[in-house]
């Protein structure tokens, strides 16, 4: 099981296990606690971990345009 959290460095979607107590950035490689940043999503399967943060990434992208 994952947790989905937001990067408050760059805004990049990362997963980290649910029993993890830090999580690196994909994107800009910065560490963070899990205890200090809230997940966005909780106990995500591992399958569909990607799923779960395309998903975020369209409708991010969908909110800018329509901006």
């Amino acid at each position: 099981m994952y947790d989905v959290y937001r990067c408050t460095k760059c805004g990049s979607f990362c997963a980290a296990r649910a029993a993890s107590k830090s999580y690196t950035c994909v994107s800009c490689g910065c560490r963070h606690k899990c205890a200090r940043d809230r997940a966005i999503f909780k106990d995500v399967d591992s399958g569909k971990i990607t799923h779960v943060i395309a998903n975020l990434k369209i409708a991010e992208k969908g909110k800018k345009i329509a901006l």
